[in-house]
């Protein structure tokens, strides 16, 4: 098999059945060469059981990243994008399953191989903040790791679908008196969608919050088998995180409307970074996610499923197989003709490609979600200026134009 030949120096093959050998193989240090992001799945195991969680989880003793496996990704990553600023994400499962003394070796060797070649680095780490203390938030924190967090809401909501909240918000709280960023992360769903005040009333007073995001039960992995909010349930929630941040001048900045506040009143500009509240998936392309065996998926949404593996970090990628299924990740369907003419394209991210391969009916929802929320909008310039008047004086958040 050719592991590492550079698509630009083998001969084009084509037609059916041909031999592994004969195929045309781009090298992982020529594929790395776009990717700006990577979720690296270091752990595919987790402590909790959350109902709705879009991944394929296990228990605690599933398999870990070996530290050499990480080295392996960080030097493609470091030393072949084209980007001089990455994100090296840990996530999971649950990525605190490990030791810190695997996060510190893993981080240290990223750094120097960062400063090695002038690159700045982030480590955002998702996690469920159960297995968080107060000497290992301290002690992640010196190492430079970026906690985000999953919450949604006061335990007695949260613990409907996830669990753990008294834990959780334990662990947050400690992190905001330290003066610690946390990136908190909260999935509405049938239990909060009609009781997003009080949701945000916890995270603006009992917690101290400054900002969060707000995104929808996905249906992937278990939350596939849940039943998903209707458009109408996730306007409600949408429109009572709106009022909330008007009557409260922005205190608290939920992200998405904030976004889509600001694209109201500018319209659209630039994705300067490639991310998925652009116009267009970058899955597969700029971010990628790898599982402890290396295997290089299309995001982190897509781990474990055979359509999204692109290739392995070691053995790289079938030129002709990874164009097949970015073709068939990201190609638009006749669906998509709607869009043509859609006053709601100015605010519109489209959502994630992959929940809408996965249920045609979420997309349906998403779609007529957006249309209605950028009605609302249009319907209440008063409001949409005077919270766009807000978002330009504060500080924290989601504030400049995107």
């Amino acid at each position: 098999m050719k592991t590492q030949m550079d698509t630009r120096e083998s001969g084009s093959i084509e037609g059916p059945g041909l031999a592994v050998a004969d195929r045309k193989w781009i090298s992982p240090e020529e594929f790395f060469r776009e990717v700006v992001s990577v979720t690296g799945k270091v752990h595919s195991g987790c402590n909790l059981n959350c109902r709705y969680c879009s991944e394929e989880c296990h228990g605690p003793d599933s398999a870990a990243m070996p530290l050499q496996t990480y080295r392996r990704l960080s030097d493609l990553a470091i030393r072949r994008s084209r980007y001089p600023r990455l994100g090296l994400e840990f996530h999971g499962g649950e990525p605190l399953l490990l030791p810190d003394q695997w996060f510190r070796r893993a981080i240290e060797y990223a750094a120097a191989l960062a400063k090695e070649h002038g690159k700045t680095l982030f480590h955002p780490l998702q996690t469920n903040a159960t297995l968080l203390t107060p000497q290992r938030i301290d002690t992640l924190h010196e190492l430079g790791i970026k906690f985000g967090v999953s919450l949604d809401g006061p335990p007695h909501l949260n613990d409907v679908e996830r669990g753990g909240g008294a834990k959780v918000v334990e662990a947050v709280r400690y992190m905001l008196e330290r003066g610690i960023r946390v990136g908190l992360i909260a999935v509405m769903n049938r239990v909060t969608c009609n009781r997003m005040p009080e949701v945000m009333a916890f995270f603006h007073h009992d917690l101290g919050l400054k900002d969060f995001r707000l995104l929808f039960m996905n249906p992937q992995g278990r939350g596939g088998e849940v039943e998903m909010l209707t458009a109408e349930q996730m306007l409600a929630g949408f429109r009572d995180v709106f009022e909330y941040m008007l009557r409260h001048e922005c205190a608290i900045v939920e992200g998405t409307v904030a976004i889509w506040v600001n694209r109201f009143v500018h319209g659209r500009t630039n994705d300067l970074i490639p991310s998925c509240w652009g116009h267009s998936c970058v899955a597969g392309i700029h971010r990628v996610a790898v599982d402890p065996r290396g295997d290089v998926y299309s995001c982190g949404c897509a781990i474990g499923w055979p359509k999204h593996r692109l290739g392995n970090i070691d053995t790289g990628f079938d030129a002709e197989y990874l164009a097949a299924a970015l073709e068939d990740l990201h190609k638009k369907d006749r669906w998509y003709v709607r869009c043509f003419g859609c006053a709601a394209y100015r605010i519109c991210s489209q959502g994630c490609t992959i929940s809408k391969r996965i249920s045609p009916e979420f997309r349906e929802a998403e779609c007529k979600f957006t249309r209605m929320f950028y009605t609302y909008l249009h319907e209440n310039p008063d409001k949409t200026r005077k919270i766009h008047e807000q978002l330009s004086k504060v500080t924290h958040g989601f504030g400049p134009p995107v």
